[in-house]
């Protein structure tokens, strides 16, 4: 693997790192939990949509709204 190519992995995984934690924070601002519920939220998400989490949480990130509600995902926690 060059350098080069090491450089930007380490970027897009520092910039994925940043997006899942703006998600989180928005997360339990607005539903009043914790770090680790904001994080469980996130990954049923994104098991639930078949996407990759960081792409769950660039969504929220950007449309500043939750999720659409999936079948088993009645509550945040």
């Amino acid at each position: 693997m060059s350098e080069d190519t090491e450089v930007d992995q380490l970027r897009a995984a520092l910039e994925g790192r940043l997006v899942i934690g703006r998600a989180q924070g928005m997360l339990m601002e607005r539903l009043g939990i914790d770090a680790d519920q904001a994080m469980g939220y996130l990954r049923r998400t994104s098991n639930n949509l078949n996407r990759k989490l960081v792409l769950v949480a660039a969504d929220i990130v950007r449309t500043r709204e939750l999720p659409a509600s999936c079948p088993d995902q009645e509550s945040p926690v």
